[in-house]
């Protein structure tokens, strides 16, 4: 048989073998009840041969229904209106408006709107009302015998309930396959969330990835996802965070909260009529005048965060009390699977983050310096390469032991990062060798220079160092990563050579130091020959 459609919540074989069950059971009862009001030997040969030879007709249509959707679904439709018959002729047979064989009536229409649907209850409703119908007036003008009259209100009474039967049944059939389709919906865009949230590696595109599904699933007129680093909470610092938030037309906005974001308990879902303005400052900076509103909050090992929901405000502002119970389950097992996605995302931030920084100084390590040198090269924008080296750092290692070495690189790496701007690279080149790749002009290669060699002498080392700079330009100057740092390289030897804690920046203070040097004596230049 082929698949179901898409929007079917039962296959068509299974109602087909569901309404046989109820079928046999209805053949089976009607014998007996003949038998129960004592009705004549005739009446209870020809039900029960009738119950036989419809229970055969139905197997057989059973089987054939196996030849595919459409087979299936006109042997549903023909067996049931052949039911109709089997208990019209058992009605008439039983000769009681209000009988034994009415009830069998009845209970067939709501095994059929439970089995099959609640439309076709309706239809059949419809169909063992007109039999009945044909029945009282052939009795009345006399065709199935002598004629016979029934009282109006007995009949309206018997249809009456016939139809109250199949609609009640029908309403409570349609809330229950709604609830279902509802569910199902709802497992399927979690299974697609989860595809989703597992191709996503960045952090960022996890909480990103969790707000336009609240904001397009969960009936939502605005939605905010925060998320906070855990370190932050260990440290017992103020935690503050981004947001990522969706507004009512669909704009995607990030929002760097300042207020202090609370340590919420995951797993216990708040619903509000507002935020408070002092308590919830940090939700009213992201989502102002906020109403309506369900905070599901999560957390991982490297993150902690929160979900928030604005419902639309044309409910009450009651509404968040009591927000269907469907859409918070929704929204917290979509919390559960970000929180996990996030966590994974972190994770993997890390690792990256530990293989490209060095582990004393935090600072960029060579490898993935030249990466992103290479990459910086492929861009117009002119920049300034510059390779710093701390000046008789062996002699530090030696006189003052290799932890105060490890002590004065860290806090080297700490000025000359604050030195830098945001978009500056800073990385550790090698041993004592720090090296920085700025955006900028040939002529802003002495300043920036200077700027550096000046962070140096002034960090907060636990003993005075100096360093010596050498500096290259692209593309004034060299085009590629290769010739830019020799280049680079050379005008820092020439800064060694000639006196240290100075940075030479450009070829004309080359040719100037070189011009000097040749007219010092022999002795003199060797004596300047650094050992660092």
């Amino acid at each position: 048989m082929t698949a179901p459609a898409d929007d079917d919540l039962v296959p068509v074989s299974d109602r087909l073998h569901w309404m046989q069950v109820s079928r046999t059971l209805m053949v089976a009862t009607l014998p007996i009840l003949a038998v129960a009001v004592a009705a004549r030997p005739a009446v209870i040969r020809e039900l029960s041969l009738v119950g036989i030879i419809w229970f055969v007709v139905t197997a057989g249509a059973g089987q054939a229904a196996r030849a595919g959707r459409r087979t299936a679904t006109a042997a549903l439709s023909a067996t049931l209106m052949g039911d109709g018959l089997v208990l019209a002729r058992a009605w008439y047979l039983l000769d009681d408006l209000h009988g034994s064989a009415g009830m069998i009536v009845l209970l067939h229409t709501m095994a059929v709107t439970l089995v099959a649907s609640f439309r076709t209850g309706a239809k059949i409703a419809l169909w063992h009302s007109l039999l009945a119908l044909l029945i009282l007036d052939a009795e009345t003008i006399g065709l199935l015998g002598p004629v016979r009259t029934f009282p109006t209100r007995d009949v309206v009474v018997y249809l009456s309930g016939l139809w109250i039967a199949a609609l009640a049944t029908a309403c409570l059939a349609a809330v229950n396959e709604r609830e279902l389709r509802r569910r199902r919906y709802d497992e399927q865009v979690l299974r697609e969330l989860a595809l989703k949230l597992g191709a996503d590696r960045q952090p960022l595109l996890v909480v990103r990835r969790l707000a336009r599904f609240a904001f397009a699933e969960l009936s939502s007129r605005r939605v905010a996802v925060f998320a906070i680093p855990a370190d932050t909470y260990q440290q017992q610092l103020a935690p503050t965070g981004v947001a990522a938030v969706l507004d009512h037309d669909g704009g995607d906005r990030l929002v760097q909260v300042s207020s202090p974001i609370p340590q919420l308990a995951p797993d216990e879902p708040i619903l509000r009529e507002q935020p408070r303005h002092r308590a919830d400052s940090w939700l009213v900076e992201a989502l102002p005048d906020a109403r309506n509103i369900s905070i599901i909050p999560f957390a991982v090992e490297q993150a902690r965060g929160a979900l928030v929901i604005e419902h639309s405000r044309r409910w009450p502002a009651r509404y968040s009390g009591r927000v269907e119970r469907r859409l918070v389950a929704t929204a917290r097992q979509a919390v559960a699977q970000t929180a996990s996605a996030l966590g994974r995302a972190l994770a993997v931030a890390k690792l990256g983050d530990a293989a490209n920084t060095d582990s004393l100084t935090g600072l960029v390590n060579r490898g993935h310096f030249d990466r992103l040198l290479r990459a910086r090269l492929d861009r117009p924008e002119p920049m300034v390469l510059l390779i710093l080296d701390l000046d008789h750092f062996k002699a530090v290692n030696d006189v003052h032991g290799h932890s105060v070495g490890d002590a004065v690189l860290r806090e080297t790496a700490i000025a000359l990062r604050a030195a830098c701007f945001a978009n500056d690279v800073v990385a550790r080149y090698g041993g004592e060798e720090f090296v920085v790749l700025t955006s900028g002009a040939t002529l802003e290669a002495t300043m920036t220079g200077e700027r550096l060699r000046a962070a140096v002498s002034r960090a907060a080392t636990p003993v005075p160092v100096t360093a010596s700079i050498g500096a290259a330009c692209y593309p004034a100057e060299e085009a590629t990563a290769a010739a830019l740092i020799e280049t680079a390289d050379q005008r820092l030897y020439t800064a060694k050579r000639t006196g240290r804690n100075r940075a030479v920046t450009s070829a004309a203070e080359v040719l100037a130091a070189t011009h000097v040097q040749s007219g010092a004596p022999n002795a003199d230049r060797e004596a300047d020959l650094p050992s660092s």
